[in-house]
């Protein structure tokens, strides 16, 4: 997410100094020692990793960086606020900090709120989502969930609501599916919302509300239908968010991975009858802590190398705009 400035002067003084001292000899003079601030924000720094008369890394703040984030989140996960919670919700706070910290999973604090694009949030939204990537609990004491059709009890900390079917899922769904349709756009790629295909199944949808069961209706449309892979038929991108909190953690958790399983599942549903169709498939699949499975980290590289020619966008801004 967003580095804390408390954090950085831990080692970007130190690292600035020892990367820039041959540079200031030129400059003001041989320097035989380097100032009393330096040693002090050294002894500081060693002093955070618990470490002495340890040879630190020269020239190079990415080292640096790594000591101090390797030992900080070795601090936080053996803190009493997690380990004095109950096993099972350990193993969810911990999928939880690996999956954040994985590249392109927290890019969205960095967006610039925009109306126009429907980059914004709400400040209950705002609020909600830290809470829910910083471990805070939302409520205190036993609640049931809102939805009609579901009476499971809700967790504090919001994990239920990940998981849960109804309308708030297919809206999340949606709004991943609308962002995609505008960046393909914008690259020109002709995307056609929802459109109409005849390869993806059938859609279901509940019957009365009486009945509370599901009942197959229509052909599934596309999410987006569109240009791909400079080839004469149009391609099918079928999307699905996933939650990685299961029910039953894993012992050993690996980010990314339900994303990844999704995508699969997609590619064995469909990407046979899409070809016997006559269209192309791709399955873009991510959970809800932004990690991706690899054929969405695919298509989004490439839809951000297209950006570069149809919006004359520099190399770091249309990456910057996808993710």
């Amino acid at each position: 997410g967003i580095y804390n400035p408390a954090d950085i002067s831990f080692f970007a003084f130190i690292a600035s100094m020892q990367a820039t001292k041959s540079l200031q000899d030129g400059i003001i003079g041989c320097i035989s020692e380097l100032p009393n601030e330096f040693t002090e924000s050294r002894q500081r720094f060693l002093g955070y990793l618990n470490k002495e008369n340890i040879e630190l890394p020269h020239f190079n703040q990415t080292p640096l960086a790594t000591l101090f984030y390797e030992t900080k989140r070795s601090k936080l996960l053996s803190s009493e606020y997690i380990t004095s919670q109950p096993l099972p919700l350990q193993q969810r706070f911990m999928a939880i900090l690996d999956s954040v910290k994985q590249r392109w999973a927290s890019s969205y604090l960095y967006a610039i709120p925009n109306q126009g694009l429907k980059q914004v949030m709400s400040p209950q939204e705002f609020r909600a989502n830290l809470a829910l990537r910083l471990l805070i609990p939302k409520f205190s004491g036993e609640k049931i969930c809102s939805r009609p059709k579901c009476s499971s009890p809700m967790d504090s900390f919001g994990y239920h609501a990940l998981n849960c079917g109804g309308r708030y899922r297919t809206l999340r769904h949606n709004e991943v599916a609308y962002a995609l349709n505008a960046l393909a756009h914008d690259a020109q790629l002709r995307p056609h919302l929802n459109a109409p295909v005849q390869c993806l199944g059938l859609s279901s949808q509940y019957g009365p509300s009486d009945a509370g069961l599901q009942s197959l209706t229509a052909f599934r449309p596309a999410d987006i239908l569109l240009d791909w892979d400079h080839l004469p038929r149009r391609t099918c991108v079928d999307v699905t968010i996933v939650s990685p909190l299961l029910a039953h953690m894993p012992v050993k958790f690996v980010p990314g991975k339900v994303a990844r399983i999704a995508e699969n599942s997609k590619y064995a549903k469909h990407s046979m009858a899409c070809s016997d169709a006559g269209f192309g498939f791709v399955g873009f699949a991510a959970d809800a802590f932004g990690c991706f499975g690899p054929s969405a980290i695919q298509m989004l590289k490439r839809i951000a190398h297209m950006l570069e020619t149809t919006k004359s966008y520099p190399p770091y801004l249309a990456s910057n705009i996808v993710f």
